[in-house]
């Protein structure tokens, strides 16, 4: 029997997030659920429709990303492979997420500073971009949501995503 579509839903100033199925088992894969598992991280991409922000597709850690119990630092150049492919499927860039070894995360100074550094950098027509901190508290209590401008965060309140079922997610 096929398991139903869930999706978590997070209303916004910028817009309703909506988080897929695929999306949210990546989180769950890489959370850092043992003192073993090593920080994890990828891309965001979404389709952009007025008011809305369907988060379809994150990436996951290629090969060459330097991973440990407390950093994760991506493949840049994986990633700029991965916003071209997207955007060939009418994804886009949306932002970032990554996990953290602490059951109710929240943004570090350097996941600000890198994720400022970010916004500056990158080609978009967002008011802000999303950063997403998998914890290993419960889901989606281990999940923190925030907008990321140039050096202003603004973090999502805790437990307001709704997870209901859903059939738009593949």
């Amino acid at each position: 029997m096929p398991q139903a579509s869930r999706h978590l839903i997070y209303p916004s100033a910028l817009g309703t997030i909506i988080f897929g199925n695929r999306v949210i088992e990546t989180f769950k894969k890489f959370q850092q659920s043992d003192d073993t598992k090593l920080e994890a991280g990828g891309q965001l991409f979404a389709a952009l429709n007025e008011g809305r922000i369907d988060v379809l597709h994150a990436t996951v850690p290629g090969e060459k990303a330097a991973r440990g119990r407390y950093f994760f630092r991506p493949n840049r150049r994986k990633e700029q492979q991965e916003i071209k492919a997207a955007f060939k499927k009418k994804l886009h860039f949306v932002g970032d997420w990554h996990t953290h070894p602490e059951p109710l995360p929240s943004p570090s100074s350097s996941d600000v500073e890198k994720a400022s550094e970010i916004f500056r950098r990158s080609e978009h027509e967002l008011n802000a971009l999303l950063m997403v901190i998998m914890g290993t508290a419960g889901f989606p209590r281990g999940l923190c949501v925030a907008w990321v401008k140039a050096a202003e965060i603004t973090v999502m309140e805790t437990n307001i995503g709704i997870s209901l079922p859903d059939k738009r997610d593949p």
